[in-house]
């Protein structure tokens, strides 16, 4: 490179050479720039285009992966889906919420805070022909803007390298009259790069060249004080960080007692719940074992009659044969008869003692379903024995079971005194059916039909939510149906359904594998 120093050209000639300078900078530029920002708004447009579509699919997709699940009710089968889904980084937020139910069934948000260029669509859930649900799904531009603005960067950059090698040409050709004073600048340049800020540039600000020195001295002087904030800046976002990570421990460990809590309490709601049972199971015992003992009491008190006759004849000597031997005859039928009810109370007492061990436990074991049933209902029995309505088995025998009769029981029991409290209002009489039969080899279902006012279908919609009763105020916690619908769909791992009529009746339909599995 020749760095001897230029002779000084004329004014005019300077001036035309800028002319060209600048005539070939906006040749070069104006086009480009113009190319450049038609070619981004394009990307941007296809973006949205693009994402529009992955949107619909998505929202489809997920629309049917739901179904399902959000029929039962499966909020982690539900959670699991839309978390899988959310790992894609397009995705915002995804919101299951149930129809009826305003509050969300299911929400995660892959990003917080307001986010630019997001994309909703709302989707029906469709199951058997009917809504029920729907699933909003927020989708964001951003993946599809950085492959956008990556692309236009290299555009950029490519164009940016045509500019520069036109300058250079220029650059060239005008080098005794530029190519000293910006080698200067450069050195000057690269030891600001280099964050070499405090020693000043020195230029001559005579010259035009001098002015952009000049410049780049004022430009030194303000990073000098940008870096000092950025220094502050730093140092302030770190102590907010440690106290926003402070807050999230402590925000982690509220929210694990609150779970901790939940459990605690559902826990001692079906703890609760085996109790009642266990109350209404002791009431049919005492019902039950009253006629046998009752009878046995009444014979116990002749006999002793007789023993007292029979003593008093002894006494006076004046024992008959034919008055001894009926004595003896009623003595030996009054031991027959307390026999026999002695032994129907002993057959009872162990019948409601496997009932009583069913009801209190989770025990799994081999059981008939009719004779389980059987059981249930004469333990319930005494709640009927004041009231115009009656329960009427029609029970298939034979039917084998492979399961969990305590449990099983608590839903019949759950289910038969819900329609007992709420279906004959108003009613001067009334019949509760139920009915088990086989479905298949490996299926067993049991029908529990009343004849009673009937539901609504908001009632009906909601007559599975935790917490939800008519009879608010007057005994009711509304879990019964709840708990009945949680312990056949898991630990049963079959199905419940309810349909109803108004003024016609109930119908609920319990269909259970004869093997429980796991």
């Amino acid at each position: 490179m020749d760095t001897q120093k230029p002779s000084a050209p004329n004014h005019r000639f300077s001036t035309l050479q800028l002319a060209v300078m600048l005539s070939i900078f906006l040749a070069l530029a104006v086009p480009s720039l113009v190319g450049f920002v038609i070619e981004r708004k394009q990307g941007e447009t296809r973006a949205a285009n693009e994402l529009e579509q992955d949107l619909a699919r998505a929202s489809n997709v997920l629309a049917l992966s739901l179904a399902a699940p959000l029929w039962e009710l499966s909020t982690p089968a539900t959670e699991a889906i839309v978390r899988a889904m959310i790992q894609d980084e397009r995705f915002v937020s995804i919101v299951v919420t149930e129809t009826g139910n305003e509050r969300p069934f299911v929400e995660v948000h892959r990003v917080a805070g307001a986010i630019e260029g997001v994309l909703a669509r709302e989707t029906p859930i469709i199951r058997d022909g009917h809504e029920i649900g729907r699933i909003k799904v927020e989708m964001t531009l951003d993946p599809y803007l950085d492959v956008t603005r990556e692309r236009s960067s290299r555009n950029l950059l490519l164009l940016g390298a045509i500019l520069v090698s036109a300058w250079l040409a220029i650059l060239f050709v005008l080098k005794r009259k530029l190519i000293d004073p910006i080698e200067t600048l450069t050195v000057e340049a690269r030891r600001l790069a280099d964050e070499n800020l405090s020693a000043p540039i020195a230029v001559d600000e005579s010259t035009e060249l001098g002015r952009v020195g000049a410049a780049m001295e004022y430009m030194r002087r303000r990073l000098l004080e940008t870096f000092g904030e950025l220094q502050e800046m730093n140092r302030e976002l770190a102590e907010h960080a440690v106290k926003l990570e402070t807050r999230v421990e402590e925000r982690t460990a509220e929210l694990q007692n609150t779970l901790d809590s939940l459990r605690s309490t559902q826990t001692s709601l079906v703890e609760a719940e085996k109790l009642a049972s266990l109350g209404r199971l002791v009431a049919g015992v005492a019902h039950e074992l009253n006629t046998p003992i009752g009878n046995a009491v009444t014979i116990v008190t002749a006999m002793d009659d007789l023993d007292s006759e029979l003593e008093s004849m002894l006494e006076s000597g004046s024992v008959r044969r034919s008055r001894l031997s009926e004595i003896v005859q009623r003595t030996r039928e009054g031991h027959g008869i307390a026999f026999r009810n002695l032994q129907r109370a002993a057959e009872i007492i162990q019948n409601f003692k496997q009932l009583a061990v069913d009801q209190t436990t989770d025990m799994r074991r081999h059981f008939d379903l009719a004779h389980v049933i059987e059981e249930v209902l004469t333990s319930i029995q005494p709640s009927f024995k004041h009231t115009p309505y009656r329960i009427e088995p029609q029970l298939q025998s034979g039917i084998a079971m492979d399961s969990y009769p305590g449990p099983l029981g608590q839903v019949l029991t759950n289910i038969a005194l819900n329609a007992l409290i709420h279906a004959f209002t108003g009613r001067p009489n009334g019949t509760i059916r139920i009915a088990c039969m086989a479905e298949g080899e490996d299926m067993a279902r049991i029908v529990c039909r009343d004849d009673g006012t009937g539901m609504d279908p908001e009632t009906l919609h909601k007559i599975f939510d935790p917490f939800f009763t008519t009879k608010m105020g007057q005994g009711g916690t509304g879990l019964g149906l709840h708990i009945s619908h949680t312990i056949v769909t898991g630990l049963l791992g079959g199905t419940i359904e309810v349909s109803s009529v108004p003024g016609e009746g109930t119908t609920f339909t319990l269909t259970l594998p004869r093997v429980v599995k796991g």
